[in-house]
Order: structure tokens, then sequence, then C-alpha cells
């Protein structure tokens, strides 16, 4: 779908949460014997670049199976988070790397984040940012914070990310007066 409005983040959390997809270890394990196949003809053809790429996505597909199994099938696909983000509201609605979060995380989503260290390559949090002032410490007041944490596979040495952002939490600040985002979790 091509966004040509501008979206509020409520809106935009709203088109996301149609957009969410779940996965079983069963298409799991068909992709997986598809690469396979795929693999296979790139190691007859001697394509090596192909192959470096198709055995991290086996790799993934590995990890992918055991978040599966802890009950993690939820997930958005990359495009669907950077569309709006790019072409609306870079200066609005951010998604960045769970180290560089600056804001307190609950507790219930710090159990998660323990649960699943170690399976992801990078957690990211997507959420409002009015302020555009990530970088540097904001008023509290000026502050809208309605946070998602994802889950994602990824390799630094070849850039290749597999496009599925796994919906591992959302929470409300204290400051946040909008709850739409705990909608996206509580449909699961």
């Amino acid at each position: 779908m091509d966004i040509k409005k501008e979206l509020t983040p409520k809106e935009y959390f709203d088109l996301l949460k149609e957009k969410k997809h779940t996965i079983t270890d069963d298409e799991l394990v068909e992709i997986y014997n598809n690469g396979l196949t795929l693999a296979e003809k790139y190691v007859t053809t001697e394509q090596t670049a192909g192959l470096k790429k198709l055995i991290f996505h086996l790799e993934s597909i590995e990890k992918e199976r055991e978040i599966v199994k802890m009950g993690i099938n939820t997930f958005v696909y990359r495009d669907d988070v950077d569309e709006y983000i790019d072409d609306i509201a870079k200066d609005v609605v951010k998604l960045i790397e769970l180290e560089r979060y600056e804001r307190e995380i609950p507790d219930e989503i710090v159990e998660v984040i323990k649960q699943t260290k170690g399976k992801f390559d990078q957690l990211y949090i997507l959420f409002t940012d009015y302020t555009g002032k990530m970088e540097r410490q904001v008023e509290k007041e000026r502050r809208e914070k309605d946070p998602i944490l994802f889950g994602t596979f990824q390799d630094e040495k070849s850039r290749a990310v597999i496009d599925r952002f796994y919906f591992l939490g959302d929470w409300v600040d204290e400051y946040c007066d909008c709850a739409t985002c705990c909608l996206l979790m509580k449909s699961v």
C-alpha cells in the first residue's frame, strides 16, 4: 500500500497493526527446505556471494524456529515499518536500536528482553518523539511515548537483514496520553 497522505502516529500504529502477520514452524521449515535447494544450485554454479547471503538466511530461519517455539510468531515486514518513517514522519516516529533508547523500560518488557537475550541479533524500539531531539534529554511534558519492541535477525558483515520484525512487547510510558500501541500485542 502506498501511503499518500500524512498520517498521525495513531493512524500509523493502527496501519501497522493491520499489517501484522504470523508464521508457523511448518512454514519456516518449508522456507528452509527451499533455501537448501537454492544453496545446492549456488554451490553448483559457484555463486559464492549469493551462497553467503543464503547461509545467513538459513541460519536465521533456525533461530526463528526457536523463537516460534517460545510463542513469538507475530511480525511485521521491515518495509511496512520503514515506509511511514522514511516518507512521512522521519521527525516524529523513530526506530532505534535498544541500546540507544534512553527512556525507562517497564519491568515486564525487561523480562521479555531477558528471555529472548541471544535469540535475536538486534532489538529495536519504535516510538514517537515529537521533539526530534532524541540525542539529548528533552522536557518530559513534550514527549509522547508509545514504544514497541521488535526483535530482528541481521548480519553486520554482509549487511543482510531478515525482513521480519518480530513483536516482543509494547508499553505506555508514564508520560504518554495515548495507548494505541497496546492494541498490537493484545490482539496476538
